[in-house]
């Protein structure tokens, strides 16, 4: 018996210790704002995706947590507007806050936001102000309904520049005069 209660006082830690709290990854609310391209046009349907990003609150959004979703946008009347149902948040338990930050990108750009940043694509600014959720616990009888994305203001995606071809030259002509000082 004595052993049961170790066992048990031993599988009720761990399975606590690796709790996470869950969202509802979701801008389909009455008046909620959109996710637009960079001429103001509401994204739609799949050649667009939105991944969740993530990190403590107060925190530095370029620093944030990638979920490694790619949720295509909804279209029609709730095209800029994306369900990406309940997410669990690793490392953050029921009951905390975090800031999360939806991040969008053009798919022919790229497979990720992060592919597609770094192609200079058609992508979410990295710096967009983030929402702070209280997470819920996945647990209970009814499960509780995870918080949505209240607070969410909508954005813009940007085009990341790629560098002029005045710097582009100005690089290679310095890259020439280091190459010939190093050989005389």
């Amino acid at each position: 018996m004595k052993k049961l209660v170790i066992f048990a006082s031993v599988a009720m830690m761990a399975a606590s210790s690796m709790a996470q709290g869950v969202l509802d990854f979701n801008t389909v609310i009455a008046g909620s704002p959109r996710i637009t391209d960079n001429n103001g046009v509401n994204l739609s349907g799949s050649a667009y995706n939105v991944d969740l990003f993530y990190g403590p609150v107060g925190g530095d959004p370029t620093t944030f947590t990638s979920l490694g979703l790619a949720v295509p946008f909804n279209t029609g009347a709730q095209a800029g507007m994306f369900a990406g149902g309940t997410q669990a948040i690793p490392g953050f338990a029921p009951g905390s806050q975090v800031a999360i930050q939806p991040r969008a990108w053009r798919v022919s750009d790229g497979s990720s936001w992060a592919a597609a940043f770094a192609n200079a694509g058609m992508v979410s600014p990295p710096n967009a102000a983030p929402v702070t959720v209280t997470l819920q616990s996945p647990v209970g009888s009814p499960p509780p309904t995870p918080p949505k994305l209240t607070g969410y203001v909508g954005h813009s995606l940007i085009i990341v520049p790629e560098p002029s071809t005045v710097l582009l030259g100005l690089s290679g002509l310095l890259g020439l005069f280091f190459l010939r000082r190093k050989v005389s």
